[in-house]
């Protein structure tokens, strides 16, 4: 019989109080035929809410939670898993997810052939829209997916997504992630590309998440990512214009199937990402305000 795959889990929580049983309850029981979970690495990163009560009140030995009742920031909690988990495999996920499949875990690292890839990405989708704004919000999500899965096969920073990373544990133990690092999850991307892996993006297999559900709430998200590229430019040595040039033609097709199929909420998308860019919050840190409507 062959080995499993010992799998460590990396999870930091900021506020997650609402969330955060549920999460683990899901991967307490993911089904462990061909891996086993080794551990649950979760760091409460200066939490203020119930998210260490409602942690403790799940009985695991495999559970490990730290809190120093410090905000670092995701990026510094993320180097801290980096140095203390243990398993073959590291699975990095948002506490604020949803996991409807029992095999997600094993299904991923079967596909991923992480020796080779490295780094897998997986399909975040966001749960179904309860408001307008939810739907604006989702039309530029289908847009962005539809440019991400064509270009270069789904094998782009776009779609690796850090509410849900697959890392081989080498190149893990390899990476030390600033704390300054706003864009992380484009980070690890390319800390893969530049330690010559082949990221790899599996589009069949997902986990869910909760779109903004006001403008403001947008807003803090997507000033995040408007300079993604000039924060990642002086970590790495790659050619920039590669990596971030997407194909023309593929984003007009996209965009003019969003026109065709959902043209109201396209109009008030485009609208949207007008006032995000004028409103953009300016010297984003890594200890960024979170969107509460998203929890």
């Amino acid at each position: 019989m062959k080995a499993q795959v010992n799998v460590s889990i990396g999870i930091p929580a900021y506020n997650e109080g609402k969330n955060i049983q549920q999460l683990l309850m899901s991967l307490l029981a993911q089904k462990e035929d061909s891996i086993k979970i080794k551990e649950i690495i979760l760091l409460s990163d200066g939490s203020n809410d119930d998210t260490g009560q409602k942690v403790k009140a799940i009985k695991d030995r495999r559970i490990i939670f730290k809190d120093d009742h410090k905000r670092l920031g995701k990026s510094a909690r993320l180097d801290q898993i980096f140095r203390s988990f243990t398993g073959d495999v590291l699975i990095l996920m948002d506490a604020d997810i949803v996991i409807t499949d029992a095999q997600l875990l094993e299904k991923t690292i079967l596909a991923a052939n992480l020796s080779r890839s490295g780094i897998v990405g997986i399909n975040a989708l966001p749960l179904t829209a309860e408001t307008f704004f939810e739907q604006v919000i989702e039309t530029g999500v289908r847009i962005m997916k539809d440019i991400a899965k064509g270009w270069n096969n789904g094998n782009n920073y776009l779609s690796f997504k850090g509410c849900f990373l697959a890392l081989d544990g080498k190149l893990a133990k390899a990476i030390h992630i600033p704390a300054s690092v706003v864009n992380n999850d484009s980070y690890l991307y390319f800390a893969g590309v530049e330690k010559k892996y082949v990221p790899k993006y599996l589009s069949d297999i997902s986990v869910y998440y909760r779109s903004p559900m006001n403008l403001a709430d947008h807003i803090k998200q997507s000033s995040r990512h408007q300079n993604s590229r000039k924060e990642l430019e002086k970590f790495f040595t790659l050619d920039w214009d590669y990596e971030y040039t997407m194909p023309v033609a593929l984003v007009i097709l996209s965009i003019l199937k969003s026109i065709l199929t959902r043209p109201i909420y396209f109009v008030a998308y485009l609208a949207v990402t007008l006032i995000a860019k004028v409103k953009r919050q300016t010297n984003i840190k890594s200890t960024w305000s979170v969107a509460k409507s998203t929890k």
